[in-house]
């Protein structure tokens, strides 16, 4: 038989952090997010500003607002989410005509970023909100380079319960970034002074929902709207004869049926599509489609950092997106309407290019010289743009 003896009872407690060290330069509060973090954290549709939440009195922006369909959106410390300034690499990032940032770098583009939530520096202003400093890579003596891409589609989603099945959805978003020494064979050497670094980021996403609305049932499309003073309405409907309504008399139609149909309304009405939804109750929704949107932006960034001597060192930026969407009518907030072919294409473009020049006088004395420009393009036209539906209908003076 083995006889198992009780060892000894000790407890061993090691400290091995290190209290974080206490900024005596400046009373400003607010949060670092290091490389360690923006690498690291999962981050669905990888949009830095979900990093944002990290920081203490962040969250998220009010759902369909117009920043929150521009890229998305925060509020800090509950200012409104168009209150934020943005600055990438010390530059001015905000568009000021919309209250957001005019370019958004890919995750793997950036190295860290600060967010000031509060008693800022002197050096920032015009918003109360929140400072977002996001700082992005550069090149080093070693070439080293990254490549990635993100597949989701709908093979493991679920039916919403007011779906009648599962609509297709892709989603690719695939980039890479390459950083280095500056190095023209035969020519030049940047190794130690001239460093280049370059990012790509593309999405192309498909998503099919379904779009609901109400349209003119088949008996409205023929004069007849009998239907809207049934007891199941919610309130009835008259219809009433408009000319005597400028004679200041209340005439509805007998049996409340169009007795006649100009041609120009019934050609209006058959731009509508037939309902699709049988049985549906009166004024309740009768046509449900299937309809894509496609999204389709890609983004750009450039870095160039060069030194000369131990005094002087100066960065050139450049960051360039295209945003191509195409919007069926429905989702988007503010179209108002369900009818096919009346969506909206968009060609957006954003773009910020920039430059820092640092020069050091002495130990003491140091100048930075800042410059940047940024421009926030947006291209949005009607799908049916060009449709002459007017002279189609006959009616005249209308181009």
């Amino acid at each position: 038989n083995w006889a198992l003896k009780i060892g000894p009872q000790s407890t061993v407690i090691t400290i091995t952090t290190e209290p974080p060290v206490l900024d005596t330069q400046t009373s400003s509060v607010g949060t670092t997010i290091e490389d360690t973090k923006v690498s690291q954290v999962p981050i669905n549709g990888r949009n830095f500003l979900q990093l944002m939440l990290l920081a203490p009195g962040v969250v998220p922006g009010t759902a369909d607002s117009k920043i929150s369909d521009r890229g998305g959106a925060i509020n800090a410390n509950g200012m409104r989410d168009s209150m934020n300034s943005y600055w990438l690499d010390g530059l001015d990032n905000t568009s000021t005509g919309v209250g957001q940032f005019t370019v958004a770098p890919p995750i793997d583009s950036v190295q860290e970023f600060r967010m000031e939530t509060g008693v800022y520096n002197a050096k920032f202003g015009a918003h109360a909100g929140a400072q977002v400093n996001v700082v992005t890579k550069s090149g080093t003596n070693i070439l080293h380079g990254s490549a990635y891409e993100f597949f989701r589609n709908s093979a493991l989603d679920a039916r919403s319960y007011f779906d009648p099945e599962v609509p297709p959805f892709q989603r690719n978003q695939f980039g890479g970034t390459l950083g280095g020494p500056f190095v023209v064979p035969g020519a030049y050497d940047g190794r130690n002074r001239t460093f280049f670094f370059v990012s790509y980021e593309g999405l192309r996403e498909r998503r099919s929902f379904f779009n609901r609305g109400r349209v003119p049932t088949l008996a409205e499309r023929n004069g007849d709207f009998s239907g809207l003073l049934d007891p199941s309405c919610p309130s009835p409907t008259f219809i009433v004869d408009p000319l005597a309504l400028l004679g200041g008399s209340y005439q509805p139609y007998p049996g409340n049926a169009l007795p006649y149909i100009d041609p120009v309304g019934q050609g209006l009405v058959d731009i509508y599509p037939k309902p699709t939804v049988e049985d549906a109750p009166c004024g309740g929704v009768n046509y449900v489609a299937q309809v894509r949107r496609a999204i389709n932006p890609d983004t750009i960034v450039s870095r160039i950092d060069h030194r000369w001597g131990d005094q002087d060192s100066i960065f050139f930026r450049y960051n360039l997106t295209f945003d191509r969407q195409d919007i069926p009518s429905g989702p988007r907030v503010g179209t108002g309407t369900s009818v096919p072919g009346y969506g909206q294409f968009a060609r957006n473009s954003y773009q910020m290019i920039g430059m820092d020049w640092t020069h050091l006088f002495s130990s003491s004395f140091i100048n930075e010289f800042k410059v940047g420009y940024n421009r926030w393009q947006l291209r949005l036209w009607n799908q049916d743009q060009g449709n002459m539906i007017a002279q189609q209908l006959g009616i005249l003076g209308l181009d």
